[in-house]
């Protein structure tokens, strides 16, 4: 059918554009962190060893809520 071809085919799309938004913010996630100069690694033995001063985490928390909503 027809019909059903095309929502296969719709549905394949949006799965491919659904795939490509978050390989780029993974992409964009791990280049924010390499620009702060710390491995993505080391943030988050940082965060479990709450060794980050409260403001670096919020810095953080809302550059990845930034990188979500794009």
């Amino acid at each position: 059918m027809i019909i059903d071809e095309r929502i296969i085919q719709d549905y394949s799309d949006l799965h491919e554009k659904i795939e490509k938004f978050f390989e780029e913010a993974r992409i964009e996630k791990k280049q924010y962190f390499e620009s702060m100069g710390m491995a993505r690694s080391t943030f988050n033995r940082k965060l479990k060893e709450r060794s980050m001063h409260p403001d670096e985490m919020l810095a953080l928390a809302k550059k990845i809520n930034q990188l979500k909503i794009k």
